[in-house]
């Protein structure tokens, strides 16, 4: 796919494996129409009444809220998509700034993912003050988070409780730091694009595209994190 390589990467992030979703009643007699990308509450889905790509908002995962007939190409719809997210992005860091959060170094671009077994929904905050997964002896003063959707995927799998793994995409809300416990730990820089927030993260959507870890795989990663010395920074 042709575009600019912050575009491709936007789009390697937000893609999902196509889902049929419901658009009543333009959908009914196919079942609804192919959704291909999520990010907050919109969608890119393919309107195949019109043979082209539209970008609508959504409630609830698995339905559709507006129908539109534009016959636009998908990587119109991605350049527009994403141009539209780096305008929230902007907006957020603007208000940060004028709430006195911090300064205005770019971390990273997003989008950013937060991975858990907590049931929640679009616009709730994730905040600091819950004990850690790894050392439920701590009181974390951060809320952590990455901008890779596997590694969300992971901490949702590592994470405490009998619910289903979910990754949510998420906003900052002020500024943000690189996670100290593993910046430059093995690699130099922050290879794994991990980052804490002492402000809370607002919940924007939901992605369900990501790479499952092996039941072996999650329990090397358990004896990994148990034989870890030293202490969390927190």
């Amino acid at each position: 796919m042709e575009a600019e390589p912050p575009v491709n990467r936007f789009w390697a992030r937000i893609k999902i494996k196509p889902q049929k979703w419901n658009l009543s009643p333009w959908g009914d007699e196919g079942g609804g129409f192919w959704v291909v990308a999520l990010i907050g509450q919109k969608c890119i889905y393919y309107n195949d009444i019109e043979d082209g790509f539209n970008i609508s908002r959504f409630s609830t995962l698995g339905y559709i809220d507006d129908y539109w007939c534009n016959q636009t190409e998908l990587m119109l719809c991605i350049r527009f998509f994403y141009q539209a997210f780096m305008r929230e992005i902007r907006s957020i860091r603007m208000k940060s700034e004028i709430s006195g959060f911090g300064g205005t170094d770019v971390l990273d671009n997003g989008p950013f993912y937060h991975g858990t077994k907590a049931d929640l929904q679009v616009g709730d905050l994730l905040t600091a003050g819950f004990r850690s997964n790894y050392k439920p002896e701590i009181i974390m003063n951060h809320i952590y988070f990455t901008a890779l959707a596997n590694g969300a995927g992971l901490a949702a799998a590592l994470s405490k409780g009998d619910g289903r793994e979910r990754v949510y995409i998420v906003e900052p809300t002020g500024s943000f730091e690189n996670d100290p416990n593993v910046t430059d730990k093995k690699f130099p820089g922050n290879p794994t694009r991990s980052y804490r927030s002492q402000a809370p993260l607002k919940i924007v959507g939901e992605v369900t595209d990501w790479v499952r870890q092996t039941p072996e795989d999650l329990q090397r990663w358990r004896e990994k994190l148990a034989n870890i010395k030293g202490e969390i920074i927190n």
